[in-house]
């Protein structure tokens, strides 16, 4: 249980004082990003309420801290991550800044957060569902993940570094594809896609095996629609 809309009081010798309106309250197995350091690295003890860094069987909690980001600076493993909202400004959220971070559990991303996937990073999930809005500008997925209703995966940007090879993907929500090839296949299962939500192809982009060989299996159960490039069209 995540408590929301907490106000956390600290005391200083003997006066009590109300330092910030927190989106969550500490609980058992959740680690807190307080931007307490001199920088905004995720290495960094001092960012982190616990006066250390997150290990593999911590929640990390990021919550609104008004404009900042997270900048995961090393590879880091957790086994679970919620970004607060910042719906009153700001940029709130987590860079992945060309680093690897393995998630073994849910993603919550909330309103007006920010979570992108950027550069050479890595997000390797298990078992992940993730909801919110994700958007994905260049990165490898691999893994398995399944995107909620009402959640949006944003395959954005040409960058030629869209990899998601050996990866089980089901879709509840929105995919937004556009501007980049897709690459997918691999050894044993390859890539398979389960859409049961939205999956809206935007331009002529194409899914292809090129980095990893294997195949790329569609199963189509809800949406597929062309909405833009050469020719538009919906398969249900």
């Amino acid at each position: 249980v995540l408590f929301r809309s907490q106000t956390v009081v600290v005391s200083f010798n003997t006066t009590n004082s109300i330092v910030t309106a927190y989106p969550y309250l500490p609980i058992a197995g959740t680690i807190i990003w307080v931007n307490g350091g001199a920088n905004q690295n995720w290495s960094n003890p001092t960012n982190w309420n616990l006066g250390r860094v997150p290990t593999s069987t911590d929640i990390v909690l990021i919550p609104h801290i008004k404009g900042t980001n997270c900048v995961l600076d090393v590879n880091a493993s957790i086994s679970g991550l919620e970004i607060g909202d910042c719906a009153d400004g700001g940029s709130d959220g987590l860079n992945l800044h060309g680093q690897t971070l393995v998630v073994n559990g849910p993603i919550t991303i909330q309103r007006s957060a920010v979570f992108s996937l950027t550069g050479v990073s890595t997000l390797i999930l298990t078992n992940t569902v993730i909801t919110g809005t994700v958007d994905w500008e260049s990165a490898i997925i691999a893994g398995t993940f399944t995107l909620s209703s009402n959640s949006v995966l944003n395959i954005v940007t040409a960058s030629n570094d869209h990899q998601m090879g050996n990866c089980l993907v089901t879709n509840y929500g929105t995919v937004n594809w556009r501007d980049d090839v897709l690459y997918g296949g691999g050894g044993s299962q390859g890539t398979i896609i389960y859409n049961y939500g939205l999956w809206n192809a935007q331009d002529d982009r194409a899914l292809n095996t090129t980095f990893f060989g294997g195949s790329i299996v569609f199963d189509n159960f809800g949406t597929f629609r062309k909405s833009g490039g050469t020719n538009t069209s919906q398969t249900s």
